[in-house]
């Protein structure tokens, strides 16, 4: 019986110590979460702009974020190329129509504006480049 009683106690000193053990826990995280920073709203597509400009030819364009926001600026072309950065350059050698996106991403969140973009002239010297000529047989290489 005696053992039965040490066992009790040393039970009931466990039990008390790890209740205690998890009211401190709870009652530890309170001051973080009152602490979080704020960052302000959330940025909206309205607050991203950017411009597309001729770049050193008729086949390259140059497009800028112009938004006041600090952040990172990721670009898909509309052409299979993908880009990065304030500014970026694009080559459109075919003619159509393309649609420009530009995720800019900052400590608010992130925002997703595009635009269409429409090329009507061909670069001819496309059809010179090496890569081309390697996979096409090139322009005089009727069955390819």
């Amino acid at each position: 019986m005696k053992y039965f009683y040490k066992m009790k106690k040393i039970i009931y000193k466990i039990s008390t110590a790890g209740l205690l053990a998890i009211l401190i826990m709870l009652t530890a995280c309170e001051p973080q979460m009152k602490d979080k920073p704020d960052i302000g709203p959330a940025i909206t597509p309205a607050q991203v702009t950017f411009t597309v400009t001729p770049g050193a030819d008729d086949f390259h364009f140059v497009v800028t974020n112009t938004s006041e926001l600090e952040g990172i600026s990721y670009w898909n072309f509309g052409n299979g190329a993908t880009g990065y950065g304030k500014v970026d350059t694009v080559a459109y050698q075919l003619p159509g129509d393309y649609v420009i996106q530009l995720t800019f991403v900052s400590m608010n969140g992130y925002a997703v504006k595009s635009t269409n973009f429409t090329q009507t002239k061909t670069d001819y010297s496309l059809f010179d480049a090496p890569m081309y000529l390697n996979l096409t047989g090139g322009i005089t290489d009727l069955d390819g």
